[in-house]
């Protein structure tokens, strides 16, 4: 019974690894607001879908980040591309994600 357990187990690891490098998300925030740790959580829950590195900026430690951010956060950029994130669902995230940056084709990595 154990046995089995463990290789549905390593078969659920094997499916959530990920293989492809890691998008880099910034996340323009600031403390003690909960949107932003909302877009935080949004962004732990489709990492687990897609591989994504999480950076996080406080904007209250830089006064021209302040300035320019202060009524959109939270803010998530990858590149130059910006998205007010404030009160999106998970799902248009996600969408948005994949149209700034888009999965690898993993027909191509084979060589087929």
């Amino acid at each position: 019974m154990l046995r089995g357990n463990l290789r549905r187990g390593l078969a659920l690891v094997r499916l959530r690894t990920h293989r492809a490098p890691p998008v880099v998300v910034t996340l323009y925030e600031r403390a003690g607001c909960h949107l932003c740790e909302e877009s935080h959580r949004a962004l732990r829950r489709i990492g687990l879908d897609r591989p994504l590195a999480i950076e996080r900026v406080d904007i209250a430690t830089d006064p021209a980040l302040e300035l320019q951010y202060v009524v959109r956060i939270p803010v998530l950029a990858v590149g130059e591309a910006e998205l007010d994130a404030a009160g999106l669902a998970d799902r248009e995230i996600a969408a948005w994600l994949l149209k700034v940056a888009p999965l690898p084709n993993p027909t191509l990595d084979r060589g087929n």
